[in-house]
């Protein structure tokens, strides 16, 4: 089987061609008066678990198209049984019954999604791309449950030996969102493509129930879990039970999605199931469709976000604030109905998908990529448009809202405004949080407020009543506004982003962030789909590409213009991250940062204010000092934008700069700077300056301070001797030269124009990895033209030292508080043994772990000389590479896709248990400094010490 063995294999993202509507016959369906409409049913009767839950055992159903496991089969008491499925509480009183009621939850998540595919008629359809920007069903079979055995070993709930299928949990760990690791080609997965499924269904049939059988025993690993962890209330986001609602969320997450991929599969894959009932009741006469108006709201305050302090319901990081914050909304006109089918049906008459007036740039290069001259979902047969439903078609039901993506209901708000003259556009997610407002129920009792009643949803969410959408104007508020919440997701003009104090959840840390880059907007208000925590919640924040297709739809308003927004991605360049983490976060080494530190010397010698050119400027942060200090005039130069661009984007509109910090290997944390640090009593400009010894006198003048002393200024100029020989011309009388270089610099050029007046040793630390820094010490020298006369002031620096002198003595100490008295020996990279102390050797250091090529035989070499009295002690900063280290030898630290291994103490933990040893002692922290000139290196060096189990 082929399977991929590094990140490097989940790089080769197939884009492919346009989405081509399913065909079919349509379905007969009687029509019914909107009238007959029944009640709201009552709830519906959940059985209660007592103990756990019984594995379902792997059968099939047999059909004319091949062999299908019966766990994919439902019943209307499927239906009953699971419509209106509610997330849990995280608090509650007895401990035991939330342990039964989380427990329910899982196998009743697990159970609606595995029966949704028994819409699929055919093993085959589990091999077909139905949606060409998604994988097949197939993976989504496996990734839902490969997501709990990942993240309850990431989070060390369950350890790594107790994997049930490696193989399925390396395959499926990444999803699809059109991002740099996508993967969507056929031949990196073991899986059979659809044309072998074809050709092949035996194969097919025996991939499937292979896939079933392990969704099986991930059911039965998990429920032994949910048996034997011990609970506490309320639950808290380190807990087992917060990691294991996490993946059934995400698992309820992939219902709705994958609902929408399955909608677009080929008539002859699917059939009719009890488990998807589409809603009998429409309007197809375009005469009878309820006419929008719009209807007045109200302004007011609307909470955005809410605490960590008190969640009550589990919810994705982006849900939480710190400062929760309201926004003021203004008074704005809504669309009192969703825009249905007949109300889309104008802007399709009219040609609006040949119009290029209508839509944006990037909507027109949708149309054109795509073909499309209606929504996706309709279809145009003898003579009349037919609707595709989960499992068929039927005739327009004009009066259900129209399901487009978020540029086709752009181009139709702008169809609208020119038709009406009014500024019709998009709600915002400030304005729709005030609509949504007006209901004051929420699926789960919350910080919004009461739990609705399982049944009696006030809208058509959470399958409490269909499966497909139904009429605009059936579920309306006091004010007579219909689908405030649920019949589909209503998309926004707002641009995805983070609340003020986002912070990722350890176990899922990308979660979020790839959806922060500009090209996300925000869907509220959830789909007939929607089950859970998942959009049925008030709080819940969902976003996807302007050109994807989910169950959604719009409403329209009319207000002020939508708030200018710029979406701030994170940064993952290493170099600008880098560069980022040095000009604006302390250094371990120094505590300080070197731009904040050189702006300090400037400051020192231009205290009145002047006009300063920085060259080799950066990210800038020595800039924004100089700026901020004094009423200074600033240009901040570098030799390409691209280095600066971020700090002016964070001083204009976006307000911040993120990035993301390397921690280990391909783990990393993310960082934020806002504007808000910097409040500027002077100007300050950036210039792109090619060349600074040949800078445009004529364009920007001259200066009273010229800097060049970032770290590499000096020695990424193109001309630093020429800069050296013309910096007078760029100085006005008097004025400063301030020049940096870590290594030599000839500078016997500027006595011919200036005296030097002082000198400056600055350390400085660049973080590489969180144990890893780049350190050494500016020599940073200040020059005054035309004066030759005044007293040099010199401040010398100590160079950092470590607190132990070489990491192997800090081995041998700290194997010695263990083993009082014992030879040593060493193990080098190559598995030789070296004597360091004679005597019988008790203690075995295995040295730098990250500079061999094989760290797990390495370990289990030295393991192996360890005695019953002994001890193993290891080294290492974690600074894994791959030209030493193949990744596929690494440790810890990798990622593959939205899970992430552990991090190398953890999985050296895992290792070292199933060889006998356990830890001895907390490790020792063992910094050093190694010079080469005056450059160096910073290494934190983690001393692990490792005993036999006894």
């Amino acid at each position: 089987m082929r399977v991929p063995r590094s990140l490097s294999q989940f790089k080769a993202c197939v884009r492919r061609g346009a989405h081509t509507q399913a065909s079919g016959q349509a379905t007969a369906r009687p029509r019914l008066l909107f009238a007959e409409c029944p009640a709201p049913r009552p709830a519906a009767s959940c059985p209660a678990a007592s103990g756990p839950a019984a594995t379902p055992v792997a059968q099939s159903v047999h059909t004319a198209q091949g062999k299908i496991p019966s766990v994919f089969s439902s019943t209307v008491q499927d239906f009953e049984r699971l419509r209106g499925l509610k997330t849990v509480r995280l608090d509650g009183g007895d401990p035991e019954e939330k342990r039964t009621e989380i427990r329910q939850y899982f196998h009743d998540a697990a159970d609606m999604f595995e029966k949704l595919h028994g819409m699929l008629a055919s093993p085959e359809a589990f091999f077909v791309r139905h949606e060409p920007l998604r994988h097949p069903p197939i993976f989504y079979i496996g990734h839902t449950a490969s997501f709990f055995m990942n993240k309850l070993v990431l989070g060390k709930f369950l350890p790594a030996h107790l994997r049930v299928d490696p193989e399925i949990e390396m395959q499926t760990a990444v999803g699809v969102d059109e991002n740099d690791w996508d993967d969507l080609d056929a031949a990196h997965y073991a899986w059979p493509t659809a044309a072998e499924a074809a050709a092949n269904p035996q194969r097919a049939e025996a991939f499937l129930e292979r896939y079933v059988e392990y969704r099986q025993q991930i059911r039965q690993v998990v429920d032994d879990c949910i048996s034997s962890q011990p609970i506490q209330l309320p639950i808290k986001p380190d807990s087992f039970w917060y990691c294991l609602l996490m993946a059934i969320e995400h698992e309820i997450i992939h219902f709705e999605t994958s609902s929408v991929i399955l909608r677009q599969a080929a008539l002859k894959y699917v059939k009719p199931t009890p488990l998807l009932p589409p809603c009998p009741y429409s309007r197809q006469s375009l005469a009878e469709v309820p006419s929008n108006e719009l209807v007045h709201i109200a302004g007011g305050s609307t909470r955005m976000g809410r605490s960590w302090a008190d969640p009550k319901i589990y919810g994705w990081d982006n849900e939480f604030a710190d400062p929760v914050r309201c926004e003021n909304v203004k008074p704005f006109q809504a669309s009192r109905f969703l825009v249905s089918n007949g109300e889309f049906a104008e802007f399709v008459s009219a040609g609006g998908y040949g119009e290029k007036q209508w839509w944006c740039d990037e909507g027109w290069s949708w149309v054109a990529q795509s073909g499309s001259s209606a929504p996706r979902f309709w279809r145009w047969e003898q003579g009349k448009w037919l609707l595709r439903t989960m499992t068929g078609e039927q005739s327009m039901p004009w009066d259900w809202p129209v399901e487009v993506n978020n540029l086709e209901a752009m181009a139709f708000c702008r169809f609208k405004a020119a038709k009406t003259g009014q500024p019709v556009r998009l709600p915002t997610e400030g304005e729709f949080n005030l609509m949504r407002d007006s209901i004051s129920t929420d699926i789960q009792d919350s910080v919004h407020g009461p739990a609705w009643a399982r049944g009696a949803a006030p809208g058509n969410i959470a399958l409490e009543y269909w499966a497909s959408t139904s009429p605009v104007d059936h579920f309306v508020n006091r004010d007579g506004v219909g689908d405030i919440l649920g019949n589909l997701w209503q998309h926004s003009v707002t641009k995805f982003d983070v609340f003020p104090g986002f912070k990722t959840h350890p176990l899922y840390d990308d979660f979020t962030t790839p959806q922060v880059d500009g090209s996300h907007t925000r869907m509220q208000g959830g789909s007939w789909a929607s089950v859970g925590a998942n959009g049925a919640s008030r709080d819940a924040r969902f976003a996807f590409r302007r050109h994807f297709y989910q169950h959604a739809g719009f409403r329209y308003v009319v207000g002020d213009p939508a708030p200018q927004q710029t979406s701030v991605a994170y940064e993952s360049d290493k170099g600008l991250c880098r560069a980022f983490s040095h000009h604006f976060e302390p250094s371990l080494v120094t505590g300080s940062t070197y731009p904040e530190d050189l702006a300090a010397v400037v400051s020192k010698h231009c205290s009145a204010p002047s006009k300063i050119l920085e060259v080799g400027c950066g990210p800038g942060r020595t800039a924004l000092e100089l700026a901020h200090r004094a009423p200074h005039e600033v240009l901040a130069a570098d030799l390409t934008t691209r280095r600066f661009e971020h700090t002016v984007k964070m001083l204009g509109d976006a307000g911040r700069l993120r990035w993301a910090r390397m921690v280990e290997g391909d783990l990393v944390d993310y960082r934020e700077v806002n504007s808000g640090s910097w409040d500027l009593q002077g100007s300050l400009r950036w210039a792109q300056v090619p060349d600074p010894a040949a800078l445009d006198l004529k364009k920007h003048g001259t200066f009273d301070v010229i800097v060049a002393a970032q770290i590499a200024a000096m020695s990424t100029m193109p001309d630093p001797r020429g800069f050296i020989a013309n910096a007078h011309s760029m100085l006005r009388p008097g004025g400063l030269l301030v020049i940096g270089s870590v290594g030599e610099l000839d500078l016997a050029e500027l006595q011919r124009h200036f005296s030097q007046i002082a000198t400056y040793q600055l350390p400085f630390g660049q973080c590489v990895t969180e144990r890893l820094h780049n350190c050494g010490i500016s020599s940073v020298t200040v020059w005054r033209k035309g004066i030759h006369d005044l007293e040099v002031s010199i401040a010398q620096v100590r160079r950092p030292e470590s607190s132990v002198s070489t990491v192997l003595e800090g081995a041998v100490e700290a194997g010695r508080r263990v083993v009082s008295s014992a030879g040593v020996v060493r193990v080098d990279e190559n598995a030789r043994v070296h004597t360091i102390c004679d005597g019988q050797p008790s203690i075995v250091v295995a040295d730098e772990l990250d500079r061999v090529q094989d760290p797990r035989s390495y370990i289990r070499g030295a393991a192996n000389l360890v005695d019953d009295s002994g001890a193993l002690v290891v080294t290492s900063c974690y600074d894994w590479q791959e030209d030493i280290t193949p990744r596929a030898n690494w440790l810890g630290a990798y990622k593959y896709g939205d899970n992430d291994a552990p991090r190398t103490y953890e999985a050296m933990r895992q290792l070292l248990a199933e060889l006998g040893l356990t830890e001895a002692c907390s490790p020792l922290e063992v910094p050093t400094v190694e010079y080469d000139g005056a450059t160096g290196l910073w290494r934190q060096h983690q001393v692990s010490v490792w005993k036999r189990a006894h």
